[in-house]
């Protein structure tokens, strides 16, 4: 049997699950953009933290990895980590013919340096930057809100910001 303060309780915390705090901050490397699972009365609230490009702009920026996952039937669950790792194996690629006979890690490590940025295959990131010391190939993020009327489509809050 459920006590009155029990009850009460559980009411309190229903409340609280259902009604949106003044703002929400996700994670868009956990969330991956996803609204659906998010209550639409929050996503009002709500800003996605993105180290990686839009959705939307995305798209266009990968439309030639589709098109090579497609032909050799490599279609998967987890699509930003097929992206990683064709961005890794593609920037390797390129950079191996030109390490020769000199085959030192921190060489191949300043060959992928001097070819970072545009030169480089379709990645999820915006901007590729290597540098001395730094063993990220991207910095920063975007912050995004979900689009008005219907609040499912992430579109960004300003530029793409390195902290």
């Amino acid at each position: 049997m459920i006590t009155r303060e029990r009850r009460n309780s559980i009411r309190a915390v229903s409340t609280i699950a259902t009604e949106p705090p003044p703002s929400v901050y996700l994670s868009g490397t956990l969330a991956d953009g996803d609204a659906a699972s998010l209550p639409a009365n929050w996503r009002r609230n709500s800003a996605i933290i993105y180290p990686f490009e839009l959705p939307e702009r995305r798209n266009d920026r990968l439309a030639s990895f589709r098109a090579w996952r497609d032909r050799q039937s490599l279609t998967g669950i987890h699509e930003r980590v097929q992206l990683q790792a064709y961005f890794a194996a593609s920037a390797l690629g390129s950079a191996m013919p030109h390490v020769n006979d000199n085959l030192m890690r921190d060489y191949l490590v300043e060959r992928l340096e001097a070819m970072a940025g545009p030169a480089i295959t379709a990645s999820i990131y915006p901007r590729i930057v290597l540098g001395q010391g730094q063993r990220f190939a991207s910095r920063g993020g975007y912050v995004a809100r979900f689009a008005p009327p219907d609040f499912t489509r992430p579109v960004a809050d300003g530029e793409w910001i390195v902290p």
